[in-house]
């Protein structure tokens, strides 16, 4: 028996310094480990996610100033470009807002849709969906205005909905100043309006 011991023995010392080799050669405690790195990475998403949201937010304003010139021209008589273009942008801008802003009430009665489309549209969204339906409305063969009196007193309407909708949702209100640096882009400026 004492051969059979010392094979035992022989084995858990084995396990033993295993163990504690594999222990020393164990990589850095990850990020997660460490709840305050955690709540740093955390904190680090939302100013990316927040960013990602503001330069989104760019976008469609640009589309917005883009239809509101478009409006202008055509109540002078002219036409400066075709809304098509402006329209199919917004439309996939509203889509990629579906993604930042999903509907409420999902799962609210209503004709069956995909999953994005079911619910109640996000103010936010609802407003790049009207200055859409607007150039949509818009028939360039009979160069003819859309229905509303002054589309592009409409179209300021919704851009200040998008504008106020933007900046209760991820404005400057709830960043520090450190925060805001780290969203800003290179080179941008500050301006009024």
């Amino acid at each position: 028996m004492a051969a059979l011991d010392l094979l035992q023995l022989a084995m858990a010392a084995a396990a033993l310094a295993a163990a504690a080799y594999a222990l020393r050669r164990r990589p850095a405690a990850s990020p997660v480990a460490d709840p305050a790195r955690a709540d740093d990475g955390y904190e680090a998403y939302l100013r990316r996610h927040s960013g990602e949201i503001i330069a989104w937010g760019g976008r469609v304003l640009t589309e917005m100033e883009d239809a509101a010139r478009y409006f202008a021209a055509m109540q002078r008589g002219g036409t400066s470009h075709s809304p098509t273009d402006t329209a199919a942008r917004l439309a996939v801008l509203a889509d990629v807002g579906r993604v930042f802003f999903p509907n409420t009430d999902p799962d609210a009665a209503g004709p069956p849709r995909p999953s994005a489309f079911r619910g109640t549209r996000q103010p936010i969204i609802d407003a790049c969906v009207q200055v859409h339906d607007l150039l949509v409305a818009q028939k360039p063969q009979d160069g003819r205005m859309p229905s509303t009196k002054s589309p592009v007193l409409d179209v300021e309407k919704a851009r200040r909905q998008f504008i106020s909708e933007l900046q209760m949702l991820v404005g400057p209100r709830g960043f520090s100043a450190a925060d805001l640096e780290t969203v800003r882009q290179p080179g941008a400026q500050g301006g009024e309006g």
